[in-house]
């Protein structure tokens, strides 16, 4: 008589499983990404302006709104530049961006807001 010895290891089901659930993983994260480095870019150059302009406030609206420009083309952001605005407040001014990106994640679209406004 033959005795059964036990499997040892997971099945092909099972690797397909496991190789479907970490695929799906990826796209998620591939469609994430670009945006997540959208708003980094954006709050650095954010950042950028409030410093500049801390340093030398004698910039008008349009010093600050070419200033944004330029380091939305250094950065490659050319169709950004619709997002932002520059307007002035009592004693200073305020900048600010917003923008929202549609995901497909397959089985859903979600919307992705990005807004930031920094006082100048």
């Amino acid at each position: 008589m033959k005795t059964c010895k036990h499997q040892r290891g997971g099945s092909p089901v099972l690797t397909l499983i496991v190789v479907a659930v970490l695929g799906y993983v990826v796209f998620v994260g591939v469609q994430y990404v670009p945006h997540w480095l959208e708003a980094r870019s954006v709050s650095s150059i954010l950042n950028g302006v409030e410093e500049t302009y801390a340093s030398n406030r004698s910039g008008s609206q349009q010093d600050i709104e070419a200033q944004v420009i330029r380091m939305l083309q250094v950065n490659e952001m050319h169709d950004m530049t619709e997002n932002f605005s520059v307007s002035g407040n009592s004693g200073g001014y305020t900048v600010s961006f917003k923008w929202d990106r549609t995901l497909n994640l397959g089985f859903e679209t979600r919307t992705l807001n990005f807004e930031r406004t920094v006082s100048l």
